[in-house]
């Protein structure tokens, strides 16, 4: 009987022997703690900056409604971009142009009856 409670007392030992060694290896792996910083913690902090931006982005929007320059009409030549001497004149000169190119489609895409065009070269002739 002495011989085997010294040998439960060595086994006892030897376990918790292995129970320690495996202890400290597997906190050899374990990742390192440093005191007072936290991961997390600098994660919060990069969302509210994240949501920060965006609030500031909506305000600039709404600032940008508020302070918008009135406009007119958005189309059309010297509309919406003031009455100024040269803008006037530059209307007129591009409105002449616009007319001048349209009356030269016309005649280029204007069509001719083949009978009444064999008409008029036989009465030619």
């Amino acid at each position: 009987q002495e011989c085997s409670d010294d040998f439960n007392r060595l086994a006892m030992r030897v376990f918790l022997l292995a129970f320690v060694a495996l202890f400290t290896t597997a906190a050899a792996f374990a990742p390192a703690r440093t005191a007072g910083v936290s991961t997390r913690s600098s994660t919060i902090t990069m969302a509210c900056r994240l949501n920060a931006k965006k609030e500031k982005r909506a305000r600039n929007v709404e600032n940008m409604r508020k302070f918008k320059k009135p406009s007119g009409k958005k189309f059309g030549p010297g509309k919406g971009k003031g009455n100024s001497a040269k803008a006037s004149a530059m209307g007129v000169k591009r409105a002449a142009a616009r007319e001048a190119e349209a009356a030269f489609v016309a005649t280029l895409f204007s069509s001719v009856d083949p009978d009444a065009a064999s008409a008029d070269e036989g009465a030619k002739k």
